[in-house]
This record gives structure tokens, C-alpha cells and sequence, in this order.
């Protein structure tokens, strides 16, 4: 097994797979680097492996796959087939790539890792699906939605039992409580933190909407969020006409485009879930010199 005797070699043939599978352009194409014979055996040997192995073999698949078109998408296609239906691995490869880390200086990357293994190995006591379940969309709110919650739900999983095991702590029972510390935790570092935007925001129904849930640049405080956020209002002002109190009446939501330097930005959106435009543009916040 080429992955286990020679992991750089295996990195630059599934990459060159990847390539030559895009470059046909095939809508109809799905994207497999590892072929189907020898999936199963390549799994194995990555499920073979310790965490730091499977940490260097990401960052190697990462490192490979730059400067190439669509590079994001092949690591990730691989980590995808090697997840066998998780997507854990491919957020520890995001996570890996960003560099993201907890406020304790916890690599998540290695969370995610040391996470996933212990839950499949089923070494620790866990709470109740359903308490661990609550927790988290108590946490989330509207942010995340469909399957991208579900990721998230099955990160933060990995990342309660790392940062439990971590700390040598332990349940005894499965009906015991999540803790409370560790649930801060494992929510922070799997989200990267959540905001809680004040205000009299309304859905379309007209019903007041309390707690509206906005996703924060990871590991930022709400003080550093907040005077980013109110920079961009006092922007949006100035070019729209509009006064900031109007703007601040908008519910802001984490946009899934870029401005052209590649910075964050933030929608402001009505009662009916739609964006801020004027003449058919629409303005959004940009966060000056954030990328992630």
C-alpha cells in the first residue's frame, strides 16, 4: 500500500488524478482522486494512522495541491473519500490550511483528529445525542442550516471528546450534563465563535425575532467584531444615504462572497431574508484585512 510505504509519492498521484479528472470539464464528472479499487485498502491505511501522520499527510495533500486550478477542491475531494461519509477530515484539512486555533492555544486541526479516533474507538463516555444536540443549536441559531449544520454538528462532536480527554476529565454516565467549560470550548473552537446581534429584528411574518445568531471571523471577541462591524456601518452611510440606526435595523449575516481582495464580508438583510440593495447593487460590510 503505496500510502503507508510512501505517503509523498501516493499525495502526488492522487493530486495528478484530481487534475486530470477536472480538466475534462465534465459537469457530469464527480471528482475521485482515489480510485474505487483502491479505496478500501486506502482507508485503511489512513485510519491506520497516528494523529501527527494523518496531520503531515493533510498538510502535504494541502502543500501539493497549490497553485493548481481548483486545488482547494481535490485535497478536499480526497479527504472526502477517505472520511467514508464524514466530513471531519475535511475540516481538519480547513482547519489545518487557516491555521486555526483556540483561544488555549489548541491546534483544532489536531482536535478534530485526536477527536474523531477516540469517538470511533468509543474510549470515552459521551452525554445523550440529544443533550450534546441541544447544546449545539442552542449555540449556533440560524448561522448554519442543512448540511453544513450537520458537519459542524459532527466537529463539534470530535472536539467535545478531544478537549475532554485533554483535560483529563471524564462522564460517568451518559445522561450526565455536557460540561460546561468544555462545551464553551468545543463550541468556540468549532465555530470560531458566534454573535448575539441586539436589536428589533422581525422574520417575515412579522413575529419579533430574539437572539439573532451571527458567525464571527474565528476566534474573535464580540468587542473586536462590534467595532469592525460598526466601521462598516459608518461606510455603508456615507455611500448610501442611508443613516446608521437604518442600517443597524438590517440583521447581518456572513456572506458566502468575497469582495475583490478576497476580505470577509457581511450581508444586511430585511425581514424576508433578502440583501441591501440600492439601483440593483448590492452593499454589503467589508472587514478591511480579513480573509478568514
Amino acid at each position: 500500500m503505496e500510502l503507508k510505504s510512501d505517503p509523498n509519492s501516493f499525495i502526488k498521484k492522487v493530486v495528478e488524478n484530481g487534475s486530470n479528472q477536472k480538466a475534462l470539464k465534465d459537469s457530469n464528472i464527480t471528482v475521485l482522486p482515489i480510485s474505487k479499487e483502491d479505496l478500501p485498502d486506502t482507508r485503511n491505511a489512513f485510519e491506520a494512522m497516528g494523529v501527527d501522520q494523518k496531520l503531515n499527510f493533510i498538510g502535504g495533500l494541502i502543500d501539493q495541491s497549490k497553485g493548481i486550478q481548483g486545488g482547494a477542491s481535490i485535497w478536499g475531494a480526497v479527504l472526502g473519500q477517505l472520511g467514508s461519509g464524514s466530513m471531519n477530515y475535511v475540516t481538519a484539512g480547513l482547519a489545518r490550511k487557516n491555521n486555526f486555533k483556540s483561544t488555549e492555544g489548541r491546534d483544532l486541526a489536531t482536535s478534530i483528529l485526536t477527536g474523531t479516533q477516540l469517538l470511533k474507538n468509543k474510549q470515552l463516555v459521551m452525554p445523550k445525542e440529544t443533550k450534546l444536540n441541544l447544546a449545539f443549536n442552542q449555540y449556533v441559531g440560524n448561522t448554519v442550516s442543512g448540511t453544513s449544520a450537520n458537519r459542524d454538528y459532527e466537529t463539534f462532536k470530535a472536539v467535545y471528546a478531544d478537549t475532554l480527554n485533554e483535560r483529563g476529565m471524564q462522564h460517568k454516565a451518559t445522561d450526565e450534563d455536557p460540561n460546561v467549560s468544555v462545551l464553551k470550548t468545543a463550541l468556540g473552537m468549532t465555530t470560531g465563535g458566534v454573535y448575539t446581534q441586539s436589536g428589533e429584528h422581525k422574520n417575515y411574518l412579522g413575529e419579533a425575532i430574539s437572539d439573532w445568531k451571527v458567525s464571527k471571523p474565528y476566534g474573535w471577541e464580540d468587542g473586536k467584531f462590534e467595532t469592525y462591524i460598526n466601521h462598516g456601518y459608518k461606510s455603508l452611510a456615507e455611500h448610501t444615504g442611508k443613516t446608521v440606526n437604518e442600517l443597524q435595523s438590517f440583521r447581518l449575516q456572513q456572506s458566502d462572497k468575497r469582495n475583490k481582495k478576497g476580505e470577509l464580508q457581511y450581508d444586511l438583510v430585511n425581514e424576508r431574508g433578502n440583501p441591501f440593495v440600492i439601483d440593483g447593487v448590492t452593499w454589503r460590510i467589508s472587514l478591511s484585512g480579513v480573509t478568514k
